[in-house]
Order: structure tokens, then sequence, then C-alpha cells
């Protein structure tokens, strides 16, 4: 009864049973044969879109619920009688009962619909009906099994159509000889993280290409733009007792952000919010972002006031400055007559 009442395929089984002269909402009814109505079956198996042979006849006297399978996987594609009849069966109808039927708060869905059919839909390009049926009886089996997950079943459906036209022809025929169990739900899975990896490149790529051609040069003072600084020795002794210069790649070289691209750098190596919060505070000369570069990789990221005092001073990931990051910090400050109150503190006091 809930079966028809919930089907995907148009039944209005209310109709039907006026039709058998019963009463849907009686608590004891429990027949679901026409008995000697044959116009009521004839309007269930036409809305379900079957020919009602004399073999379909007998299965639905034998085993009513089955035509209910026998629908869905017509549904989906298969189109031989004998498969479709070899579906007509009890675990067949509870997969889709359980899992192309489903209530939540008054809404019916059906989540693996879709996903079947375009599943089916694929493998009916490279191979033959009864290699696909014979799949999906493999991924309703998986269903019964005690020892694997439900979810690996359904999830892996749902993933398939999210990946299906990243699939080559070879990976297609691994998932039709497994069906839908833990291994191909694992393989999606790998796929699908690795186009969300992909998505996620080509928004950044988009990200970056639109922050270059909108690059803002911003007008910064030249009491300002006199923050750079390279701290640390400039000249060391090498073997033959020789002064040589330092490189600037060893060194703790600090430089002005003077555009919003610089910003986005900034903000994408410190993992900070220079990139996408400070354009606006910069541009309006509210902030001035100084920036510390060591080996290549950056260290420090130093916000300054327009009285040209320290806002914030921090490492990566907002890190506090520790080491080699804050003395260079610290011989910065010296040099551009920046004062500081408290030696490991995150803020500065303002310049004396």
């Amino acid at each position: 009864m809930l079966g028809y009442m919930l089907c995907p395929f148009n039944v209005n089984f209310f109709v039907i049973s006026r039709h058998w002269g019963l009463n849907p909402y009686d608590a004891d009814f429990t027949s679901i044969s026409s008995g000697d109505t044959p116009n009521a079956e004839n309007e269930m198996f036409a809305s379900l879109g079957i020919r009602p042979s004399k073999s379909v006849r007998k299965l639905y006297q034998k085993f009513p619920q089955g035509i209910i399978s026998y629908a869905a996987v017509k549904d989906l594609g298969i189109t031989d009688v004998n498969l479709l009849m070899k579906s007509a069966t009890p675990k067949w109808y509870a997969f889709f009962k359980s899992y192309m039927i489903s209530i939540s708060e008054g809404e019916i869905d059906y989540p693996v619909r879709n996903p079947l059919r375009l599943f089916v839909h694929d493998m009916l390009e490279i191979t033959n009906q009864k290699t696909v049926w014979n799949s999906l009886e493999r991924t309703v089996g998986y269903l019964s099994d005690e020892d694997i997950s439900n979810v690996y079943v359904t999830d892996g459906i749902q993933m398939y159509s999210g990946c299906a036209g990243h699939l080559t022809d070879r990976e297609k025929r691994q998932i039709l000889s497994e069906g839908f169990n833990r291994y191909t739900h694992d393989f999606l899975m790998r796929r699908n993280n690795q186009m969300a990896a992909e998505r996620a490149e080509e928004i950044r790529s988009n990200e970056w290409k639109k922050a270059v051609d909108e690059n803002e040069v911003f007008e910064i003072e030249q009491p300002f733009l006199a923050l750079e600084y390279k701290a640390g020795e400039a000249f060391r002794i090498n073997a033959n007792k020789e002064h040589v210069p330092v490189p600037d790649e060893d060194r703790y070289c600090f430089f002005v952000a003077k555009d919003s691209l610089t910003l986005k750098v900034i903000g994408s190596e410190m993992k900070n919010c220079v990139g996408w919060g400070y354009a606006e505070a910069v541009r309006n000369r509210r902030s001035t972002i100084v920036y510390a570069v060591h080996k290549g990789k950056y260290k420090i990221c130093i916000e300054v006031t327009p009285s040209f005092s320290i806002r914030q001073a921090f490492g990566p990931c907002n890190q506090e400055l520790q080491g080699e990051a804050f003395e260079a910090y610290s011989e910065w400050c010296y040099e551009k007559h920046i004062a500081r109150r408290k030696a490991f503190s995150r803020r500065c006091a303002p310049a004396d």
C-alpha cells in the first residue's frame, strides 16, 4: 500500500483503490490485489508504463509489490522483459522502497533515482542490458550484506553522478564489474576529492587573475616608503677571511606593500586577512603594511598606523614573533625609531 502511494512513477493509488471499492485509510485494509476489477489493474499498469502481458499479470498476482521494482528497473532504462521479471523480487522491492523513496517533513524524495538512471544510461553506451542488470543485482545484494555499510552503497551512487563526466570507459567498466560497494565508494570519493581540489585551484587561479587585472597601486608617502629595511649582518667573513656581502635571501628584508596584489600575496603566503581586508585601509591611508621575507618565505607582517605606531605585528598564521624573526623585527623597530614597551607583546607602543 505504502509502496504504491509513494511510488515515483505517477501512480495515484487513491484513485486505483477507489476503483477497487477499497478505502486506503482503513486500518484493516491489507489486500493489494484488484481481484475481479480488471479496469483498476489496467489503470495501475498504465500509470506504471507497463504493458500488462500475461506473464506480468501472473507476476502481479504472485507478488504484487514486485510490480514496483519491475517498473523502477524499467524506468532506469532496462527494457528486456526477462530481466525486468527477475527484478520483481522482495530484495529489489526493499531496495527501491528504502532508497528510492523517502519522506522528510511531509516531502517525498527519491535520492538515488537520478544517479542510478545516469549510471544505467552511461553503462548501456558501453555494454549490454544483461551486464548492467547484473551490476545492479550486485549492488542490491550488497545492501543485504551486514558486513557492508549501506552508506557505501548509497553514497557511492550519489557520488557517481558528480564525477561521471570525468570517468574513462575503463573506469566505468570497473565500477560496472564491482557494483556499488566499498571499493567503488572509496574510488569515487578519491575522484570527487580530486575534482574538488581542481575546482578550488581553478577558482584560486581565476581570483589571482582578477587580482592581477584589477591591481591597484597605492599612493604611499615617502616617510612610509622609507620603512623598508634589510635586517641582519650585511657582510660575513669567508674561509679566506674576506668580507663578502650576505645575500638578501639570508637576511630579513622588510618591504612596504605598494599595491593591492601584494596584499593578496601576503595574505595567501602568511594565511592572514591582509589579502582581503586591508586594501581599503591602505588606500585611505589609515594603515601601511610592512612585511619581511627571509629565505624566500614571508615571515613577518606589520600594520603601521598614520602616526608611525605599530598596531600589530605577527608571523605566519598570526603567530607571535619568536627567535630570528623577533630579533629581525626588533632591529627594524630600533633602526626605524619605533619603541616597544613589551619584548614579546603582539602589540607595540607608539614611537617615542
